[in-house]
């Protein structure tokens, strides 16, 4: 009786330790972002695990995965840029600017 006791107390405590990213606003912000980058939407990753270590910024999965999410965006706007600048269209300028500021608005964070 007290190991089946034991036994259940220790799944209830790695249940509940392992439910940061459902139970915490911080948990759901880096859950978010991991759902962002993976429909390719890298800005609002990088964002959404910004503010998730706002929140907790010793949060472990948040440290770990913005790394990869503003790596990811910062190339995907360079390349933009890159294809912009070769662009013949005369009108390319306003997009150079957004990705430009898109750079700027994820580095501010």
């Amino acid at each position: 009786m007290v190991t089946t006791r034991l036994f259940l107390c220790l799944l209830i405590m790695t249940f509940m330790g392992g439910c940061a990213s459902v139970f915490t606003d911080y948990g759901r912000l880096e859950v978010n972002a991991r759902d962002y980058y993976s429909k390719g939407n890298y800005d609002k990753a990088v964002l959404d695990c910004a503010r998730s270590l706002q929140i907790k910024p010793d949060y472990e999965k948040s440290q770990q995965f913005i790394k990869t999410a503003f790596d990811t965006a910062i190339k995907y706007h360079e390349t933009r840029i890159r294809e912009l600048e070769s662009s013949p269209d005369r009108y390319r300028w306003e997009s150079l600017i957004t990705e430009y500021e898109a750079i700027e608005l994820i580095n501010n964070e």
